[in-house]
């Protein structure tokens, strides 16, 4: 009789993807909660209640897809180098699409590497959360990106690759000022992107970083309400980055579903 219970059990415990043990409950354990990448993509916008023109906006799936943002936000390290060309990175995909090709995708010009080691100087080392503007080379005729803004979002150790700089926050508030700076009046920025800041090379907590950032781009918008900047969003690649941001935007009292 045990052993028949337990066989029903087993199956129905991993069918239902719930907490069944004490353990499970105190530990926060999952049972099959892998995320899974989104392929298509959504905008899912909320509207700050003290900023009327102001929204916090989801947009799901590649980076690459994405075509409707006048600034994108590169992840960086606090030495300002570019990920490699085929690296599973932001920044990697950005140099990439920002870099005069040849027809068969070779790279001959690397735009906006090229740039941003100009600005920085090749043996860089800024503070974090230092926010560098760049152009965004061939991504600006393919994507309709004007800008690109690199955040020194985390730091590298010599044999412990790359963690979170301590204020996260720090990249999205800089980001949003420079975009609001005398700099850039007449370029129309009013949207901008950013992807889940150190949850990635960095491995942060997700939910704990996607808090971060979220409530740092609520702050100033609603503290700064002639920012430039209408709609902040948030690159969630996968269910999971999905299922975490919404239910942050849902407690905020900030905002209401647009």
């Amino acid at each position: 009789m045990k052993q028949e219970e337990d066989r029903r059990f087993h199956p129905n415990g991993l069918k239902l993807k719930k907490k069944d043990s004490p353990v499970h409950e105190v530990l926060d354990l999952r049972i099959g909660t892998e995320s899974k990448g989104l392929s298509k993509t959504e905008v899912f916008a909320y509207r700050l209640r003290n900023a009327k023109d102001k929204q916090i906006c989801l947009i799901t799936g590649d980076i690459r897809n994405v075509k409707v943002v006048d600034v994108w936000v590169n992840s960086e390290n606090t030495n300002m180098q570019m990920a490699r060309h085929y690296d599973r990175s932001i920044s990697s995909v950005i140099r990439y699409l920002g870099a005069k090709k040849d027809r068969s995708g070779l790279v001959i010009d690397d735009t906006i590497a090229k740039e941003l080691t100009e600005i920085a100087g090749d043996h860089a080392h800024v503070p974090p959360g230092t926010v560098i503007a760049t152009g965004a080379g061939e991504l600006e005729r393919t994507h309709r990106v004007k800008k690109i803004f690199h955040a020194a979002s985390v730091v590298g150790q010599v044999g412990k690759g790359y963690t979170p700089v301590a204020d996260i926050g720090m990249c999205v508030r800089n980001a949003l000022e420079i975009a609001n700076s005398d700099e850039f009046e007449n370029m129309n920025l009013k949207s901008i992107l950013f992807p889940l800041i150190g949850t990635g090379t960095g491995r942060g907590k997700l939910e704990e970083k996607a808090r971060e950032l979220i409530d740092a781009a609520l702050s100033h918008l609603e503290a700064n309400p002639q920012c430039r900047i209408q709609r902040v969003y948030f690159l969630t690649w996968s269910d999971k980055e999905l299922e975490v941001c919404q239910r942050i935007l849902q407690e905020a009292r900030e905002v209401v579903i647009a």
